[in-house]
């Protein structure tokens, strides 16, 4: 009972401040989703890695910088900026080291991995 009041009143306090034209947009729940070209490759080589994000309603969403990491190899940008079809695309880089490495991607309190094994091939 005690917090149906204290709702009325922020609501009561928000539309006091509200003009007849203006609009209250409540932001939609933004989706993740991280693949790679390639889940297996070999030293030194690299492989594409894509994030997509976009609405529930599927509507990409452009302009959001994309954070990148990873506990093995290297990535080409450490930050990406999503184009008008909600994708980004950065370069995996694996370096001399075998395992599995974990590239995980965060923008707007998302985060999502991948993870890609490195191995050394055994046609040489």
């Amino acid at each position: 009972m005690k917090h149906s009041h204290v709702l009325r009143f922020l609501l009561l306090l928000l539309l006091t401040f509200l003009g007849p034209g203006d609009v209250v947009q409540v932001q939609e729940e933004v989706i993740m989703t991280i693949s790679v070209e390639s889940e297996h490759i070999n030293v030194y080589q690299s492989t594409g890695v894509l994030v997509q994000l976009y609405t529930r309603a599927g509507e990409a969403v452009a302009g959001q910088e994309i954070t990148f990491i990873t506990d093995l190899g290297t990535i080409d940008s450490r930050q990406a900026v999503t184009n008008e079809h909600g994708e980004v695309w950065v370069t995996f880089v694996a370096s001399s080291q075998t395992g599995v490495s974990h590239i995980t991607s965060s923008a707007r309190g998302l985060s999502e991995t991948i993870l890609v094994t490195v191995s050394v091939s055994s046609f040489q």
